[in-house]
Order: structure tokens, then sequence, then C-alpha cells
């Protein structure tokens, strides 16, 4: 288990308090954010929405919550990848990115908010 997996470990027993028993989909993954935003022990925005991701899943009551939270960030982290690739000067197929589902989550938009922003 690599060091990163620890920590996000650890960091999503906070972030799975935080969202624990919000039935809303959309709340759960904000207040588990709002548990990330300043987490003292993982760092790096990506890594604390990936964080805030896994824990509103594990407190899904269902697949289908959990397979949409998951597709959602999946395809926020592909983007994020494609960005950096292109940063570093790496050719990038944009149109090889996969769309998002018609009924993604708004995960920048929720971290935004989480943030108060």
């Amino acid at each position: 288990m690599s060091d990163k997996t620890i920590l996000m470990t650890i960091g999503s027993i906070d972030a799975r308090d935080a969202c624990r028993g919000e039935p809303d989909i959309e709340m759960r993954v904000m207040k588990a954010m709002r548990a990330m935003i300043n987490h003292w022990l993982v760092t790096g925005e990506v890594t604390r929405i990936q964080t805030a991701c896994v824990s509103a899943m594990l407190e899904s009551p269902n697949d289908a919550e959990r397979d949409r939270i998951a597709e959602s960030c999946k395809s926020l982290v592909e983007l994020n990848n494609a960005l950096a690739a292109a940063q570093a000067g790496v050719p990038v197929d944009i149109a090889a990115i996969p769309t998002p589902r018609a009924d993604s989550l708004p995960i920048m938009a929720l971290w935004q908010r989480a943030k108060g922003l």
C-alpha cells in the first residue's frame, strides 16, 4: 500500500464521519469535501477531492449512487491527468478524453461550494 493510499484512508475516516447519514447524494459529497478542504494529513486538491468522493461512496446506500460518484470523480481525474500531460508537453488527444455521463455529479462545482466560493 502506498503512502498516499494510507493517508487517504486515514483522511477518509474524517470525511465519512462528516457525511454519514446524509440522504442527498450531492450534499453527502459536499459534506465529505468540507471535511477534506484543509485536512491536515491529505495534501493536494485532487487527492482531497478523491478522498471525499471515496468517503461519500462508502456512505452511499446503494450501488447506483456509488457508481455515479465513482464515474463523476473518474471523469475529473481523467481530465486532470490530460491537462497535466499537456502542461508537461506531452501530446494529448482531447477527443479521446471520455465525455462525462449525463447524470454526472458536478464535482468541481461542489468543491467550490464546499470551499465557500
